[in-house]
């Protein structure tokens, strides 16, 4: 029995990401980062070049969140669900519109939707929005850790 107690635990975390932690990856190899390295709530989040600073380091939670810069959640702004509604950072509140899960490497969040590199380019800066799931490479994420 207590193997298998184990065993689902394991399995549990391997799924939801808990034992993750590191720099989440997309579009031309760049991070998912907080602009300006501020903690605001509404700051807003872009691609940019990987460079190991705080504002690029995420860890999912077992409540499904993507906590990172000052103990703050990756949050789709007003919980909306319409196609380029920005992703920002924001405090933690248990809300659906902060609860992602990766899927077939994608990042899914409020009413089935992706992170998105708005525009599907990869220079520094390009913000990040929810965005209907197509498969495409600017909709690739992975964490790196």
């Amino acid at each position: 029995m207590r193997h298998a107690l184990a065993l689902a635990l394991v399995l549990t975390a391997g799924l939801t990401g808990t034992a993750h932690a590191g720099e989440v990856v997309g579009l031309g190899g760049k991070c998912l980062d907080v602009k300006g390295k501020k903690s605001d709530d509404g700051t807003a989040t872009q691609l940019w070049q990987c460079n190991g600073g705080p504002n690029q380091k995420w860890q999912m939670t077992r409540a499904g969140e993507l906590k990172g810069f000052a103990d703050k959640c990756l949050d789709v702004e007003g919980g909306k669900t319409d196609e380029g509604t920005p992703v920002i950072l924001y405090t933690c509140n248990g809300g659906a519109n902060q609860k992602w899960r990766f899927e077939k490497g994608a990042l899914v969040g409020i009413g089935g939707n992706c992170l998105d590199v708005k525009g599907n380019k990869s220079k520094d800066g390009q913000p990040l929005v929810l965005y209907r799931c197509t498969g495409g490479a600017n909709q690739k994420w992975k964490l790196r850790g």
